[in-house]
Order: C-alpha cells, then structure tokens, then sequence
C-alpha cells in the first residue's frame, strides 16, 4: 500500500471533526436559527406526535447520523457510497417524522366525523359549546381528543373558539379542519345552526374519504408496479452474485462499474418520488 493510502482516510477523518468543530462552537447561533425558523413555518411535528425530542436534539441527532454514515461508506466501500449513506442518513428521519404526522392528520380527520355528530347531538341537548368539547375530549382517544383539548385550553384562556379551530387547522395543516373552522366562523357571523354545519362536513368527510379510497384502489396497480420496477435492478444484481459472482466483484472492482451503480441508484430514487408524485391525487 501506497501512502496515499492511509493519508486520503486521516485527511477525510480531519475534515470531519474541523466540520465538527465549527458546527459545535456556531451551535447557539444554529440553535436560534432553527428555532425561529420552527415558529415561522409552524411545525409541531415533534410536538404533535409526544416526542420528547426537541428540534435541536434531533438536528444533532440528524447530523452525528450523516456523519457516521458517511464514514462507514468511505471505508467499507467508496467515496460515492460515502456521500449516498451521508444523505440518507440525513434525510430519512424526517421522513419518517413526516409520515407519522401524515398518519396522525388521517387518523384525525377520521375520528373528525364521529367526532361532529357527537358535537351537534350535544348542542341539540342544550350543552353549551364549551361543554360539547370537554365531552368530546373525555369520550374520544388520541389524536382527535389531544387537538380538541388543546382548542378547550385556548378557550379557556379567552381565544375565541372560531380562532381556536384556525388554529388547529393552521397546526394540522388539514383541508377538513380549515372547512370546518370556516363554516363555524360563517354560522357565527351571519347567524345558523352549528348543528347542521356539524352535520354537513361530517358528510362530507364522509364523500371525501369514500372519493380517497376508490382513487386509492385504482392507483394500488401502479404503486405496485413502481415499487416493484424499483427493487428489480438490486434484486438482478444479487441473483447475478450468486450465479456469476466473478462478474459482480468486477463491476465493483472498476471506477466506472460503481459510479454506473450509484447512477442506477440515484435514478430509481428519482423514478419512486415521480411515480409518488404522479399518482398523489389531491381530492
């Protein structure tokens, strides 16, 4: 082995802490940029889901990831390897956050119709608003009774329950929420029966999720097809290692065999988010 050998891995190694090193002594400026930026777009995903795991931890926690993935690539296998590991490592708790909260907003707007019905025939009973709340939050398991004893807690301390409900369609980020938060703020401005606007986008709730799991059934073909186009090009590399072994050793022997592979990878990673994205038909 040539010296360059050993120095290219101590050079990599050193650039790493010096990165390391900035990061830490700029982390309370890190630190106040990512939490302004947390209050201006709003999100509560950590919150909403009952991590306790603050934005800073999990930025940390996000980039120490990058890092070690980054270095198990370089020396396990190569540069290229390297830098895709480092950003998977990166990107994938996110999205694993924001799936979790995509399944949250769903499970909400589910309960969400349950959930009027027992709001109006509280109302038709004489309740009053605030007393309709405690019952659905009393009656009702997570998620929907944690939103809705977040808007109680709001009026309680004076907000008024149209702005309340913004609020939590702001913080869901939901279509449904937004509908009902506007019916509500109309019926209380011209005048009407919450009843019946409880009533209605409780079925229209209905309409809307029954449209989603007829497109869901028509799209399940080409998910699958998509899903399966993609693991064929690494399933045919680990049929061909056990069949010609010496052939896949070869393609991974030669700069040009991984930069090809790490080509077909960046390209099925990109044909998943276009397929996803093609078949992602807002109702």
């Amino acid at each position: 082995m040539t010296p360059f050998d050993f120095l290219l891995p101590i050079l990599v190694l050193f650039t790493v802490s010096y990165a390391c090193y900035v990061f830490l002594t700029q982390y309370d400026k890190t630190v106040s940029k990512l939490q302004q930026g947390e209050l201006q777009s709003g999100d509560m995903t950590l919150a909403e889901l009952s991590l306790s795991v603050s934005p800073e931890q999990l930025l940390i926690l996000r980039i120490l990831g990058a890092m070690a993935g980054f270095l198990f690539g370089f020396f396990a296998l190569n540069i290229i390897f390297a830098v895709f590991f480092m950003i998977a490592a990166f990107v994938a708790p996110a999205i694993y956050l924001s799936n979790l909260r995509k399944k949250r907003v769903i499970k909400i707007e589910s309960q969400l119709v349950e959930g009027l019905e027992l709001l109006g025939n509280s109302l038709k009973s004489g309740l009053t608003m605030q007393q309709a709340i405690e019952l659905v939050v009393k009656e009702f398991p997570a998620p929907l009774s944690q939103e809705f004893a977040l808007v109680l807690s709001e009026s309680k301390l004076g907000v008024d329950f149209t702005d309340a409900l913004e609020n939590m369609a702001v913080r869901l980020r939901s279509n449904v929420v937004q509908i009902l938060a506007a019916g509500v703020s109309v019926t209380k401005k011209v005048g009407g029966d919450l009843t019946v606007i409880f009533t209605n986008i409780a079925q229209t709730i209905r309409e809307q999720a029954n449209i989603e799991g007829k497109l869901n059934a028509v799209t399940a073909q080409g998910r699958f097809q998509g899903l399966i186009l993609g693991f064929m090009p690494f399933a045919l590399c680990v049929i061909l290692y056990f069949i010609e072994p010496g052939h896949m050793e070869t393609m991974f022997t030669y700069t040009i065999g991984r930069w090809a592979f790490a080509t077909v990878i960046l390209m099925v990673i990109m044909a998943q988010l276009w397929i996803r994205k093609l078949l992602d038909i807002d109702v």
